[in-house]
This record gives structure tokens, sequence and C-alpha cells, in this order.
């Protein structure tokens, strides 16, 4: 199984706990998101 989600840590967390044997991924489209609105401003990349 492969659980896919954001990075929260406690997300994370409950992951490991109620699944040991799973695999966890990070949503790595959101965090492109997230980053690219924290680090080039709101202005221009407002509606992302």
């Amino acid at each position: 199984m492969l659980i896919v989600s954001d990075d929260f840590p406690s997300i994370s967390k409950a992951i490991e706990t109620l699944f040991p044997y799973t695999n966890h991924q990070l949503c790595l489209v959101v965090h492109l998101q997230r980053n690219v609105k924290s680090q080039m401003g709101k202005g221009r990349f407002a509606n992302i």
C-alpha cells in the first residue's frame, strides 16, 4: 500500500503507527505550489 499526504508531522506519525508496513510519500505538487507562493510572493502567484 502507498499513502500520499502533506508533510504534516501528525499525519506522518499516524500513518507510521496505524500502517507500519505502508510506504508513505509526500505530495510533491502541493509542496511545490506552497514553496513557490512563499518564495515568490503572493502578488504574481496568488491564483496558483
